[in-house]
């Protein structure tokens, strides 16, 4: 989570929540609920106090019980894993033992803040390939 997850306590706040809110309003019908966590349930700090990139493989380990317990309570019929470092952890070909969620099908899309760090003409073609990714999915779903 960034700044403004940590300050609400909610996934996908501030810029990047944004655009997520805007990726899913385009490629997931008004009928489909969906719910949005992180790997991690508080912002990842060093020492410093400063966020660090991204959280520590024992701060992920750690929240690990709570995502499990949220996936156990959501019942999702697909995981959309946002960034690579939620792939990674998720995906049980990677990491079988972390979480048993084999049954569930798994996508993978940019996360929205790194889109929202790169060129325009770059942003355009990541939100799209997003916006695509997710609506198969659903798609394939019903």
């Amino acid at each position: 989570p960034g700044n403004s997850e940590d300050v609400l306590g909610a996934p996908f706040e501030g810029p990047a929540g944004k655009l997520m809110d805007s990726i899913i309003a385009q490629s997931v019908p008004e009928s489909v609920t969906y719910a949005l966590t992180n790997l991690v349930a508080c912002i990842p700090k060093g020492d410093d106090g400063v966020k660090t990139a991204e959280p520590e493989e024992e701060s992920i380990e750690a929240c690990a019980p709570r995502l499990a317990e949220f996936v156990r309570i959501a019942n999702p019929r697909l995981i959309v894993c946002v960034g690579s470092l939620s792939r990674d952890w998720l995906d049980p070909k990677r990491k079988p033992s972390v979480y048993a969620i084999s049954s569930i099908p798994m996508v993978n899309i940019i996360h929205p803040a790194a889109i929202l760090r790169s060129n325009v003409a770059q942003r355009e073609l990541s939100i799209k390939k997003c916006v695509v990714t997710i609506a198969n999915a659903v798609r394939e779903l019903r």
